[in-house]
């Protein structure tokens, strides 16, 4: 049976109701000295504690060095300073994810009719406004009678007031179908200023660390348009590439992706995947609808959505451009090489590529300055150089490049020598990506 995969929207006629969370009650879990305990360990909770404070635990020829800690008072469990205390992090992800509910008019319909989803707080001014990560195809929809065909009625909420009266009116700033990423903007809202100087709510805390398969994960989101709610799982896949219908319906897109099997759903759209610190690790986006296939949904690398999501902010905020600015290089690349590598430090597994220049476009930025077989070792654009380790970083640090900037390319030649290959950008050389 073919594989379906879908954009998580929820769409309604009429309107869509937001109903608070139902909270259930009931009795607090055991700590894990108390499951210790049950499992035949005998002694004080200190020398439990003590117990687990080992040089390392031998693996062969291999020594993994880990301090485990428990802070008794906000029972919360750390490993090399790592929260993974699932309602921490959990918590600290609801302070920066909204729902997202936008009205929509039609020639095609009699009635107005609303979508739902999710967005995640991306950054908070001084003065309590705000900038916020959807997804694209959230606010847009291709029956619209606006001009862009994005809702011109969008309406944010904060997790707990999901109510008529903690309605929060956000504008749309600008977006782009290709990367199934917008940005919305909160301007002047008590509700919100509110909540940010009582700190029920916060930008989101991007994560730095790197994305490992089995990394337990946590969406937070509106699935079903019931309200903001959190489900867990782990990383499958760390990053890849699918296919799919973009937000108009008719452009094949492709997208880079985390895969997990964290329960999504309709409405998780936008919505934030962190990992146990409570850091912003994806936005998530698309599931697989299939009767064959079970618990594989998809979110938008954080890497990804921030580069994307700054792009937008610097070229679109307070101006009347609406879409992504990128340079288009004049290179296609190919990974020639790829392997893992266990790193005994860590005890992970890292993946590696290489990749080579295989065709430069005529009259193109690299025509004349690469050649067909270099290897790409690093780029640096500013004060910022990032190492070359996995083909799809090429792709991220590019789109971070302005007007203005030089983009040094370090690469390994055929020949085998190492040269650093430049161009200067211009406002010329941007072109829209929609």
């Amino acid at each position: 049976m073919k594989k379906i995969i879908s954009l998580l929207l929820l769409i309604a006629m009429l309107s869509v109701c937001l109903t608070s969370c139902i909270v259930v009650k009931g009795t607090p879990g055991l700590s894990a000295y108390d499951i210790a305990v049950q499992n035949g360990f005998t002694g004080s909770q200190q020398e439990w504690l003590d117990s687990l404070k080992s040089p390392g635990v031998v693996e062969g020829e291999t020594t993994i060095n880990q301090t485990i800690n428990q802070d008794i008072t906000k029972n919360e469990i750390t490993i090399d300073g790592e929260a993974i205390d699932l309602s921490f992090a959990t918590n600290a992800g609801l302070r920066s994810v909204v729902s997202v509910v936008c009205s929509f008019t039609s020639k095609s319909y009699s009635k107005p009719y609303t979508s739902a989803g999710s967005g995640v707080i991306y950054k908070i001014n001084d003065d309590s406004s705000a900038l916020v990560i959807t997804n694209y195809h959230v606010v847009y929809d291709n029956q619209c009678s606006t001009e862009n065909k994005i809702s011109d009625q969008i309406k944010l909420y904060l997790f707990g007031g999901e109510t008529e009266n903690g309605a929060i009116d956000a504008k749309f700033v600008g977006g782009s179908m290709n990367y199934d990423i917008a940005i919305l903007e909160i301007e002047n809202s008590d509700i919100f200023k509110e909540a940010v100087a009582g700190g029920s709510v916060c930008q989101a805390k991007i994560a730095t660390k790197k994305l490992y398969a089995g990394d337990t994960v946590i969406a937070i989101g509106n699935p079903e348009a019931h309200g903001i709610s959190a489900t867990t799982g782990v990383v499958s896949v760390d990053s890849e590439y699918i296919t799919m219908t973009g937000a108009d319906e008719l452009t094949s897109v492709e997208f880079r992706v985390i895969r997990t099997d964290t329960a999504i759903n309709s409405g998780n759209s936008g919505g934030g995947l962190f990992n146990t610190r409570g850091e912003l690790v994806g936005i998530v986006n698309a599931k697989i609808m299939s009767t064959d296939v079970e618990n594989i949904g998809y979110a938008i690398p954080v890497g990804v959505a921030s580069t994307v999501s700054d792009n937008i902010i610097h070229y679109c905020l307070d101006t009347e451009i609406e879409t992504v600015m990128r340079v288009t290089i004049g290179v296609s690349v190919q990974v020639v090489s790829a392997w893992s590598s266990y790193n005994a430090e860590t005890g992970m597994l890292d993946k590696f590529e290489r990749s080579e220049v295989v065709l430069i476009n005529e009259g193109s930025l690299a025509d004349g300055v690469f050649e067909l077989g270099d290897k790409i070792l690093s780029i640096t654009i500013g004060e910022k150089t990032v190492n070359i380790t996995r083909q799809y970083e090429i792709i991220d640090t590019i789109l971070s490049a302005r007007a203005g900037d030089t983009i040094k390319t370090k690469v390994l030649t055929s020949a085998g020598e190492e040269k650093v290959r430049e161009i200067t950008i211009s406002d010329a050389d941007l072109k829209a990506y929609k």
